[in-house]
């Protein structure tokens, strides 16, 4: 587990629950590991108080399972969690490219070019966690733009299994991330150039859905199947 150090601006629970969160996330803590509080309290030197409630809050968010009596565990990443976020990304993310042609402005645009420019760098410079920051910057602007602020902060929620899974298969294709970048870019240009509904619809599958549908395939090639809940025993 990588430890840093807490931000000025942090309490003590904040700090513990994003490096909880951003270990599991960034897949240094696999799915299946146990935690364990006692060993959790003396790796950060704090009270088990505060690691318990963080642990709450994780389990709520789908990234851990407590399990009475036998202890606490990563998730497996669950494969009908990660559709249902596409599902919802997939509608939704259609209404708001098709809200934002009449209502953007020049500078907004401006911003989002320079999100993309910024994915591109991390690209280049092989720095795939920065990479994927950047990537989900570039989704939460488009509905920040859109003043729907708190829709994507839904999605995010329940977004846990689908971006673990992106990392882990971006880990095994570097090709992956060069074909996001095209795909963003396709979808500004919706934006700006006022796309029809048939062709967002175009765009969002193949950004969205269309990269999914390998997955089983491609990690079982990986070796990886003992992270995923459906296939750790195929």
């Amino acid at each position: 587990m990588k430890i840093y150090e807490k931000k000025k601006d942090e309490n003590l629970k904040e700090y513990i629950y994003r490096l909880l969160k951003d270990n599991i996330m960034e897949l240094e803590l696999k799915p299946g590991t146990i935690l364990s509080e006692n060993e959790l309290s003396k790796i950060l030197n704090v009270s088990r108080t505060p690691i318990r409630e963080v642990l709450r809050r994780l389990n709520n968010e789908h990234l851990i399972e407590i399990m009475p009596q036998t202890g606490t565990m990563v998730t497996y990443i669950d494969r009908a969690l990660i559709d249902e976020v596409l599902f919802m990304r997939f509608v939704l993310e259609k209404e708001i490219i098709k809200l934002l042609q009449d209502t953007i402005a020049t500078e907004e645009v401006n911003g989002l070019e320079n999100l993309l420019s910024l994915q591109e760098f991390y690209m280049n410079k092989s720095m795939i966690i920065d990479f994927h920051k950047y990537d989900t910057k570039f989704h939460e602007k488009l509905f920040a733009i859109s003043k729907k602020t708190r829709v994507w902060e839904s999605i995010t929620n329940l977004s846990t299994h689908y971006a673990r899974a992106r990392l882990l298969y971006d880990h095994n294709h570097n090709k992956a991330q060069k074909s996001i970048i095209i795909q963003h870019r396709k979808i500004l240009n919706a934006i700006t150039e006022k796309a029809s509904y048939q062709e967002i619809e175009e765009i969002l599958r193949e950004h969205i859905l269309a990269p999914c549908e390998s997955w089983p395939t491609e990690f079982q090639k990986a070796g990886v199947n003992e992270y995923f809940l459906e296939m750790k025993n195929t």
